[in-house]
C-alpha cells in the first residue's frame, strides 16, 4: 500500500483489491490506535478520541476532493441506532467545516447466523436532503446491519450521489460484502461508495463479532502493525478484539470494564496489566461525588 496523504502523524492509504470496494482507504491514526490498544478507555476520553478520529477522516475525505462541488446543505449523516450515536460525526463535521449535519436515523438490530442480516425497526428521514452526500459512522463486523440499512435507506431516498462510510473498526468479511453492495447501488441508483477503515481491515473471529489485529485475514497499515506489535504484542494482538462491544463500551462503561477483566484474566500474565487497570477504574467509580 502506498501513502496518499499525511496529516500530522496520521497517514492515508488506498487499498486496491478486486474483492474490496473500488474506493477503499485505511487511515493509520494514533487516536484510533489508543482505542484499539487500551480497552479500559471509556467515558469522555473515548468520546474525545472518537471525535478526533472522525475529524481526521473528514479532513482526508476533503483532501481527496469527495466534497468538491457540494454545498454545506447537500451533506447529511445517517445514524444507525445506537452504535452510530457514539461516532460523534456531527461534532467532528462542525469542527472541520463549521456546519452541523442534518441527520436521518435507522433503528437496526443485528441478527447473526449462516446469513447475518439487519432487522430494521425504525426510521426518520425528515431532515434528509435530496441529491445528497451521506456520511455514515459505524463499526463493521459482518456488515449485515450496515448493508441492509443502506439498502433500506436508498429505497426510500434513491437520489444519493455518494455514501461515505467511516469505521473505527472494520472487518474484512464486512468489507467484501460492501464490494458487492457497491456494484448493486451503482447499478440501481448511480450512487458511489467510499469506505474508510481505521488502521486496518481486520480479520473476523468465527463468532462474527470479534476483530483481531493479527489475524490471517487482516490487512494492516505498516505503522499500525508496528504499533500493535509494540503496544499489544503478538499474543494479545491475536486474541483481543480491537473494539470490543462498541455500544456497551459507550453506554455501559461499567459493564464493559467487567467484561474486560473477565476476558483478560483468562489470558494469564499477558492480560494481567489490562485487567488491573480496568479494576482500578471500576474502583474509582465507587468514590463519592
Amino acid at each position: 500500500m502506498k501513502v496518499l496523504k499525511s496529516l500530522g502523524k496520521a497517514r492515508l492509504y488506498r487499498v486496491q483489491r478486486q474483492d474490496l470496494p473500488s474506493y477503499t482507504y485505511i487511515i493509520s491514526n494514533p487516536d484510533s490506535q489508543k482505542i484499539h490498544f487500551d480497552p479500559t478507555i471509556t467515558d469522555f476520553e473515548l468520546s474525545k478520541l472518537s471525535t478526533r478520529c472522525n475529524e481526521t477522516f473528514l479532513k482526508f475525505a476533503k483532501l481527496l476532493g469527495l466534497f468538491r462541488g457540494a454545498r454545506a446543505k447537500d451533506v447529511c449523516e445517517l445514524i444507525l441506532v445506537s452504535g452510530g450515536f457514539y461516532y460523534h460525526l456531527n461534532q467532528a463535521f462542525y469542527s472541520v467545516f463549521g456546519y452541523s449535519l442534518p441527520a436521518g436515523f435507522i433503528g437496526v438490530r443485528r441478527v447473526l447466523g449462516d446469513k447475518p442480516r439487519g432487522a430494521i425497526t425504525y426510521n426518520n428521514f425528515e431532515a434528509i436532503p435530496e441529491n445528497n452526500i451521506t456520511i455514515i459512522g459505524d463499526t463493521i463486523a459482518t456488515g449485515a446491519t450496515l448493508i441492509d440499512s443502506i439498502r433500506y435507506y436508498l429505497a426510500k431516498h434513491p437520489k444519493v450521489k455518494k455514501i461515505i462510510i467511516f469505521t473505527i473498526a472494520g472487518a474484512s468479511s464486512g468489507a467484501r460484502r460492501l464490494a458487492d453492495l457497491e456494484k448493486e447501488i451503482k447499478r440501481k441508483y448511480g450512487t458511489e461508495l467510499y469506505v474508510f477503515f481505521s488502521d486496518g481491515i481486520f480479520g473476523l473471529d468465527k463468532n462474527q463479532t470479534d476483530m483481531r489485529y493479527f489475524h490471517r485475514d487482516s490487512i494492516l497499515a505498516s505503522e499500525s502493525a508496528a504499533a500493535a506489535e509494540k503496544k499489544l504484542g503478538r499474543f494479545l494482538g491475536e486474541r483481543l478484539c480491537v473494539i470490543w462491544d462498541w455500544g456497551q463500551r459507550n453506554k455501559d462503561p461499567l459493564g464493559h470494564l467487567h467484561e474486560v477483566i473477565k476476558v483478560c484474566r483468562k489470558l494469564g500474565k499477558a492480560g494481567e496489566n489490562i485487567a488491573k487497570k480496568a479494576k482500578a477504574k471500576l474502583k474509582n467509580r465507587e468514590k463519592d461525588l
